[in-house]
């Protein structure tokens, strides 16, 4: 009997040690595969738009510098007090946004487009401090942040509301609750974003202070945020053209910075 009694623990404890080898090796796999598709993205992150990359870089209206952390864009002429500080969105190249942010610049805006490791905003969100740090010249900053760049934005605004005079989320959202920031708030989106989707962006309102502005473009998709040089995948197609989507939501800034 007590043999008999023996054998069985033996199998059980084989059983179960097979089950936890099976489970530890399948969230081994999963975290492999995760890891690879991570590193695939940010290694072949969306990149600009050549054309319109091209045309900004020199273009003599804009004075542009790459810095290891960050990209500036300033006017040739002036010394802009206002400072707009963009995150970009996941595996999104940043210099995808010098073309379409650039023209800010005309209205006295000072552009800075965040550099974050592997394209990936969360593992940069206090990268505006040294911007910050770098252009004591600025009195007035602006966070933005376009997709899971807003939610890396609205983290340092969170935490940093008295260093900063507005929030703009860029088809973006916070994470969390952000109703009692204490800072002026707009919510840009588009008609047909086929990632921060309206559906998203309206079930965000109750996350938002009630005084937020909210502007939609009607027309626009996701990825004009950007200037990229494709979709990104799963977004819609747009009805308007990226230099429309890029005026109206320079608009919607500017209003909302120059107010």
């Amino acid at each position: 009997m007590a043999k008999s009694t023996k054998k069985y623990s033996k199998k059980k404890l084989s059983t179960s040690r097979k089950i936890i080898i099976g489970f530890a090796s399948l969230l081994l796999l999963s975290g492999l595969v995760f890891v690879g598709y991570f590193l695939n993205n940010s290694i072949h992150s969306w990149e600009p738009n050549p054309n319109s990359y091209t045309e900004v870089i020199n273009n003599k209206n804009y004075k542009i510098s790459e810095k290891s952390s960050y990209y500036s864009i300033y006017p040739s002429i002036g010394e802009p007090d206002n400072g707009l500080i963009v995150y970009q969105g996941a595996f999104a190249d940043a210099r995808a946004y010098l073309a379409p942010y650039s023209k800010l610049a005309d209205s006295g805006i000072a552009v800075f487009i965040v550099r974050s490791p592997f394209a990936f905003a969360l593992f940069n969100v206090g990268g505006a401090k040294k911007i910050i740090a770098d252009n004591p010249q600025i009195n007035n900053w602006y966070m933005a942040g376009h997709s899971l760049g807003g939610v890396a934005a609205c983290e340092y605004a969170k935490a940093n509301a008295q260093k900063i005079s507005g929030l703009i989320l860029l088809g973006s959202f916070c994470n969390g609750d952000a109703k009692n920031i204490n800072t002026k708030v707009l919510s840009v989106s588009t008609s047909k974003d086929g990632l921060s989707t309206p559906e998203k962006i309206q079930q965000s309102k109750d996350m938002l202070p009630k005084n937020t502005d909210f502007v939609i473009i009607d027309g626009g998709n996701h990825s004009q945020f950007a200037d990229l040089e494709k979709l990104q995948p799963g977004d819609n197609e747009a009805t308007i053209t990226q230099d429309e989507a890029t005026s109206k939501i320079n608009d919607a800034i500017i209003n909302f910075i120059i107010k």
